[in-house]
Protein backbone atom coordinates (compact mmCIF):
# COMPACT_ATOMS: atom_id res chain seq x y z
CA UNK A 1 0.00 0.00 0.00
CA UNK A 2 2.77 2.43 0.80
CA UNK A 3 4.59 2.06 -2.43
CA UNK A 4 1.09 2.66 -4.11
CA UNK A 5 1.32 5.66 -1.99
CA UNK A 6 4.83 6.81 -3.46
CA UNK A 7 4.00 5.98 -6.80
CA UNK A 8 0.45 7.82 -7.25
CA UNK A 9 2.64 10.75 -5.43
CA UNK A 10 5.10 10.73 -7.95
CA UNK A 11 3.07 10.35 -11.27
CA UNK A 12 0.40 13.30 -9.62
CA UNK A 13 3.49 15.40 -8.16
CA UNK A 14 0.60 16.00 -5.29
CA UNK A 15 1.55 15.80 -1.57
CA UNK A 16 0.64 15.39 1.79
CA UNK A 17 1.95 18.57 2.53
CA UNK A 18 0.72 20.30 -0.62
CA UNK A 19 -3.12 18.94 0.85
CA UNK A 20 -2.50 20.07 4.17
CA UNK A 21 -1.64 23.46 2.98
CA UNK A 22 -4.48 23.97 0.55
CA UNK A 23 -6.69 23.13 3.21
CA UNK A 24 -5.24 25.82 5.32
CA UNK A 25 -5.56 28.35 2.74
CA UNK A 26 -9.17 27.44 2.33
CA UNK A 27 -9.70 27.22 6.37
CA UNK A 28 -7.85 31.05 7.40
CA UNK A 29 -8.80 32.42 4.01
CA UNK A 30 -8.52 36.25 4.99
CA UNK A 31 -11.50 38.44 2.83
CA UNK A 32 -9.90 41.67 3.17
CA UNK A 33 -7.31 40.42 0.18
CA UNK A 34 -10.07 40.56 -2.39
CA UNK A 35 -10.53 44.30 -1.81
CA UNK A 36 -7.47 47.40 -2.39
CA UNK A 37 -6.72 50.11 0.07
CA UNK A 38 -10.11 52.34 -0.75
CA UNK A 39 -12.32 49.01 -0.29
CA UNK A 40 -12.64 48.52 -4.06
CA UNK A 41 -12.80 44.87 -5.20
CA UNK A 42 -10.06 43.67 -7.15
CA UNK A 43 -10.21 42.44 -10.15
CA UNK A 44 -10.08 38.57 -10.23
CA UNK A 45 -7.44 38.11 -12.70
CA UNK A 46 -5.52 40.57 -10.32
CA UNK A 47 -5.72 38.17 -7.04
CA UNK A 48 -2.55 36.53 -5.80
CA UNK A 49 -2.76 32.81 -6.58
CA UNK A 50 -3.80 31.65 -3.08
CA UNK A 51 -6.41 33.90 -3.17
CA UNK A 52 -7.83 33.20 -6.47
CA UNK A 53 -7.69 29.40 -5.36
CA UNK A 54 -10.12 29.51 -2.99
CA UNK A 55 -12.69 30.99 -4.95
CA UNK A 56 -15.11 27.77 -6.09
CA UNK A 57 -17.76 29.76 -8.10
CA UNK A 58 -17.69 33.48 -9.79
CA UNK A 59 -20.81 34.42 -11.54
CA UNK A 60 -21.21 37.90 -13.40
CA UNK A 61 -24.51 39.72 -14.21
CA UNK A 62 -25.20 42.72 -15.77
CA UNK A 63 -28.77 44.37 -14.55
CA UNK A 64 -30.42 47.29 -15.48
CA UNK A 65 -31.26 49.01 -18.64
CA UNK A 66 -30.86 51.99 -21.03
CA UNK A 67 -33.13 54.14 -18.88
CA UNK A 68 -31.69 53.68 -15.45
CA UNK A 69 -28.25 52.71 -17.32
CA UNK A 70 -26.86 49.18 -16.82
CA UNK A 71 -24.29 47.36 -13.69
CA UNK A 72 -22.38 44.60 -13.88
CA UNK A 73 -23.00 42.14 -10.51
CA UNK A 74 -20.04 39.81 -9.58
CA UNK A 75 -21.03 37.17 -7.05
CA UNK A 76 -17.87 35.32 -5.50
CA UNK A 77 -18.28 31.58 -3.77
CA UNK A 78 -15.29 30.59 -1.62
CA UNK A 79 -15.21 27.33 -0.85
CA UNK A 80 -16.83 25.49 2.33
CA UNK A 81 -14.65 27.08 5.05
CA UNK A 82 -15.57 24.96 8.22
CA UNK A 83 -15.78 22.04 5.99
CA UNK A 84 -11.65 22.55 5.82
CA UNK A 85 -11.32 23.35 9.53
CA UNK A 86 -12.83 20.15 10.15
CA UNK A 87 -10.67 18.29 8.07
CA UNK A 88 -7.73 20.29 9.51
CA UNK A 89 -8.88 19.21 12.96
CA UNK A 90 -9.26 15.67 12.12
CA UNK A 91 -5.79 15.81 10.34
CA UNK A 92 -4.36 17.04 13.53
CA UNK A 93 -6.07 15.03 15.62
CA UNK A 94 -8.02 17.55 17.66
CA UNK A 95 -11.23 15.88 17.39
CA UNK A 96 -12.24 12.14 19.39
CA UNK A 97 -13.93 9.93 17.26
CA UNK A 98 -16.66 8.16 18.34
CA UNK A 99 -19.73 8.67 20.49
CA UNK A 100 -19.00 10.04 23.81
CA UNK A 101 -21.34 8.37 26.52
CA UNK A 102 -20.26 9.61 30.37
CA UNK A 103 -22.44 9.15 33.77
CA UNK A 104 -21.55 10.95 36.28
CA UNK A 105 -22.77 11.47 40.01
CA UNK A 106 -22.61 14.93 40.62
CA UNK A 107 -23.47 14.27 44.51
CA UNK A 108 -20.35 12.48 45.32
CA UNK A 109 -18.23 12.90 43.00
CA UNK A 110 -15.12 15.06 43.92
CA UNK A 111 -14.57 18.50 42.01
CA UNK A 112 -11.24 16.97 41.07
CA UNK A 113 -12.51 14.12 40.19
CA UNK A 114 -15.08 16.01 37.46
CA UNK A 115 -11.97 17.86 36.81
CA UNK A 116 -9.90 14.85 35.69
CA UNK A 117 -12.86 13.37 33.84
CA UNK A 118 -13.76 16.84 31.76
CA UNK A 119 -9.46 16.70 30.75
CA UNK A 120 -10.02 13.36 30.00
CA UNK A 121 -12.82 13.95 27.59
CA UNK A 122 -11.12 16.68 26.15
CA UNK A 123 -7.41 15.83 26.23
CA UNK A 124 -5.98 15.03 22.51
CA UNK A 125 -5.99 11.38 21.18
CA UNK A 126 -2.54 9.80 22.03
CA UNK A 127 -0.68 9.02 19.19
CA UNK A 128 -0.90 5.34 18.35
Amino acid sequence: MAKALRERQARTAVTQDMVVSELAALAFLDVRRLFDADGKPIPVFQLDAATARDIQALDVATNGNADVGLGKVTKLRFADKLGALELLGKHLGMWKQGPIDITVDMQSASSAAVAAMMAQLFAPPRAA
